[in-house]
């Protein structure tokens, strides 16, 4: 058990970055890894592998969801503006200008020097 933990817990790691999967991951990294340390300790077996796994999975966790946080901030802050800029009557380039006009107003920028 311990090992299927950390060979989950590694793949949890890798996709920590993916939104929502990395988390989910993680967790059912961590819901293999915690039993199977007790199971180690208790059955008198070397607990390093479940330990491994259960502090790999946890970093993953909190790194999903931390991302996944940032990516919703992201959203919920830039969604409307990208949704407005990308209409497709406009060029790229008038697409490329509102998006930099709406960042530049956002956080009080302003290009001219």
């Amino acid at each position: 058990m311990a090992i299927a933990a950390i060979i989950i817990a590694i793949i949890a790691l890798i996709i920590c970055w993916v939104p929502f999967a990395g988390a989910f991951v993680a967790l059912i990294a961590l819901g293999i890894s915690i039993p199977a340390w007790v199971t180690s300790k208790s059955g008198g077996r070397p607990a390093g592998v479940a330990i491994a796994a259960t502090v790999i999975s946890a970093l993953a966790f909190l790194a999903g969801v931390l991302i996944t946080i940032l990516v919703i901030w992201v959203w919920d802050e830039f969604g409307d503006d990208i949704r407005d800029c990308t209409s497709s009557t406009m060029t790229q380039e008038q697409q490329d200008q509102c998006l930099e006009d709406r960042i530049n107003d956002r956080f009080g920028i302003d290009p001219t020097p």
